[in-house]
């Protein structure tokens, strides 16, 4: 009689390899490929920036640009630096939209118009909104903060929900409320930490100027891997409906234990970006062309999203099934 004997293969075998930085462009581009209605609300939003009326502070500028005298004994070289500053300034203040604030860190929507900051259109000069007085437009930042991170939440459970189809995400006020207080957060500590750089800066700088280089330095370069290491913090919140603080912990873990994936995706996005931009910058803002490059950048920005929902969903599910697959055979020995 001949026994036939059956093996099992282990049910902790080691799990496949993690999804790469190319695999996780390529997923984010044909997700949004696939369902273009995407595309939409930031096409929506970089429409409105253009086209719709401007809340412009050129008035709070000029005020602030007036309380800076001239020091007294001021050579031609220091009178023309001023001079240049006040341009600037008064440049700035009239190209200014507020309404941009809706594009805000850590979840509004990506826009083209918030680093063109157009003042002219197709159809003529747009309107002009003024805003007077420190509080009103404080009281304006806020409200359009919390509005940009509303609309910016729902665009990144949209998002999550092609990436992750037929999959259990936040609950949606409970994710936009979590997106709002880590936004608060984010600009307290931005806050803060800007201003204690510059403080440090200045003093260094008045021992010896290259010590203030060097602290400015460190202090970029510490605020650029604090970025790193905590990115994924709305993805987890948005994805698996954690709180913020364990989103960041979960983020923090892993880009440590995927440095040079993470890193490389990064750059990568970046880089795209970067290149893509230099030709959405060619059409002027008083041309209907700028509509092709305000689509095209609507495309490239959310298949970007997309992609980052991939290559954090991809690998966390990896580092978690590595870790169950290490520690299960150990728990497996011990109960024989």
């Amino acid at each position: 009689m001949v026994e036939l004997m059956v093996v099992k293969t282990s049910q902790f075998a080691p799990p496949s390899r993690p999804i790469g930085v190319i695999q996780s462009l390529m997923a984010g581009f044909d997700k949004i490929a696939a369902k273009p209605y995407l595309l939409v609300p930031p096409i929506l939003l970089d429409l409105f920036l253009w086209l719709g009326p401007r809340l412009t502070i050129a008035s709070i500028f000029q005020e602030l640009m007036n309380l800076m005298g001239i020091p007294y004994g001021a050579d031609e070289a220091m009178l023309g630096q001023i001079e240049m500053l006040r341009s600037i300034s008064s440049n700035l203040g009239q190209r200014l939209n507020l309404f941009a604030m809706i594009s805000n860190l850590p979840a509004g929507i990506s826009s083209l118009m918030t680093s063109r900051m157009p003042v002219l259109t197709p159809l003529d000069r747009s309107m002009e909104i003024p805003v007077d007085g420190m509080m009103g437009a404080f009281f304006l930042l806020v409200v359009l903060m919390l509005l940009g991170q509303t609309i910016g939440t729902q665009f990144h459970l949209w998002i999550a929900q092609q990436v992750a189809p037929g999959e259990e995400l936040a609950k949606r006020w409970t994710a936009i409320g979590k997106m709002i207080l880590l936004a608060v957060v984010l600009y307290i500590v931005l806050i803060i930490f800007g201003f204690g750089v510059a403080f440090i800066a200045s003093l260094s700088a008045i021992v010896l100027p290259l010590f203030g280089l060097l602290v400015a330095f460190f202090g970029f370069t510490f605020g650029f891997w604090i970025f790193v290491y905590l990115f994924f913090t709305p993805h987890g919140i948005v994805r698996y409906g954690m709180g913020i603080f364990r989103a960041m912990m979960e983020s923090a873990t892993l880009v440590r234990w995927n440095l040079l994936p993470a890193v490389g995706y990064l750059g990568a996005s970046f880089g795209i970006s970067w290149l893509t931009n230099q030709a959405w910058l060619l059409p002027t803002e008083d041309s209907w062309y700028l509509l092709l490059a305000i689509v095209g950048h609507a495309f490239v920005s959310a298949a970007l999203l997309a992609g980052s929902y991939a290559f954090y969903q991809g690998r966390r599910e990896w580092f978690y099934s590595l870790k169950h697959a290490q520690i299960a055979p150990v728990e497996r020995g011990g109960e024989g």
